[in-house]
């Protein structure tokens, strides 16, 4: 027997990096996403497959995962994951296949750990909630990718539902939907994947994280989300400082961007977007000329807001953009970026779309 299952990548509409430190965040899911196959294999280990790498299979234990490539890694460890907490022995076979572009801030890992553990839970009955795959699929990243990612990904992974946006309280663990539906305004999402690829597990996303623990240590709480005015950070040493200023008002935003999108004042979001970009360039500092070259462009063709995307370094641009502005809006991002020497970026537009689930119509991929 075996089961597939889909789990789609996000968007985060606003709320970046404020995740691990128990703030507020805004995600939508998107239609791209993983299917993940998985059956029971006779011999030990775990045997993976993927779609994107043709040709490399392997044979995975607990204690050669950290020898594989960085794709089976995350594969791997989070069947390892899903076995250790439901006390699993079978051997398995795995197989993945994504739509997700690697590196682009869409967040193809937690789309591929989501997409296998609701598999495995579905093949093994396990009945687990659907917060509690988030936080295993969460958990894999940690332990065998070694990415100390926050739970926005993950939640937005498995939450997710058509036409509405994911409000998520990361101290209170509340997760809330809300309606987003800017087309009904005559306004849509735009994606700018800029083909720039970052890899967060090479340690900036790390500095950062370190970087706030840090702040919310000297400050004397337990995190940033406790911080209660901004002129609360100024005993903080510069650096510090910044860091904490962006969590800080990043969190604001999210509430603000809330009750501008409930009242269909889009030039405020965007507004709200544009504003997310300069805090992440000047204060968090994990923006780049490039993308801000290409933020800028989409700004001055007649966007109503952009930014970066995700945790920074290179990956996509969110573009909220009138209709009727979307040909000239994306002329000017591929030039600007294009005059940079990045080649080929794609855009595509996205709407909130449905959580991981599994797929009905499994065929028998795995032989």
């Amino acid at each position: 027997m075996e089961v597939t299952a889909w789990a789609p990548g996000r968007v985060n509409i606003v709320g970046e990096h404020t995740d691990y430190n128990n703030g507020l965040v805004l995600p939508i899911a998107i239609d791209l996403g993983t299917w993940a196959t998985v059956g029971v294999n006779t011999s030990s280990g775990i045997e993976i497959t993927s779609a994107q790498f043709p040709g490399e299979r392997f044979n995975v234990t607990d204690t050669n995962i950290q020898s594989l490539p960085h794709w089976a890694r995350y594969v791997a460890g989070s069947a390892l994951t899903f076995m250790k907490s439901t006390d699993i022995t079978s051997g398995l076979r795995v197989h993945v296949d994504s739509t997700v572009p690697l590196g682009a801030g869409l967040s193809s890992s937690a789309s591929v750990e989501c997409a296998i553990i609701v598999a495995l839970d579905e093949l093994f009955h396990a009945n687990l909630p659907k917060l509690v795959i988030a936080e295993l699929a969460q958990q894999a990243e940690h332990v065998y990718a070694n990415v100390p990612c926050g739970l926005m990904d993950q939640v937005a992974s498995m939450f997710g539902q058509i036409g509405e946006a994911i409000l998520f309280d990361v101290k209170d663990m509340q997760i809330e939907s809300l309606a987003f539906n800017p087309e009904s305004s005559g306004v849509g999402l735009l994606v700018c994947d800029t083909k720039i690829r970052h890899s967060l597990a090479q340690g900036e996303y790390a500095i950062r994280r370190s970087q706030c623990n840090d702040a919310s240590a000297l400050l004397g709480l337990s995190s940033l989300r406790d911080v209660v005015s901004i002129a609360d950070l100024d005993e903080l040493p510069e650096i510090l400082r910044k860091r904490a200023r962006h969590v800080v008002t990043e969190n604001t935003r999210v509430l603000s961007v809330v009750g501008a999108a409930t009242s269909g004042d889009w030039k405020r979001v965007g507004d709200l977007i544009s504003k997310s970009h300069e805090s992440l360039r000047d204060d968090f500092e994990v923006s780049i000329d490039e993308i801000d070259h290409a933020v800028s462009a989409a700004q001055n063709h007649g966007a109503l807001g952009a930014r970066i995307v995700g945790g920074g370094f290179g990956g996509s641009i969110l573009i909220l953009c009138e209709n009727d502005n979307f040909k000239s809006v994306s002329e000017a991002v591929v030039r600007s970026l294009v005059i940079d020497g990045i080649d080929s970026p794609t855009l595509r537009t996205f709407s909130p779309t449905s959580g991981a689930h599994v797929v009905a119509d499994s065929k028998d991929i795995l032989g």
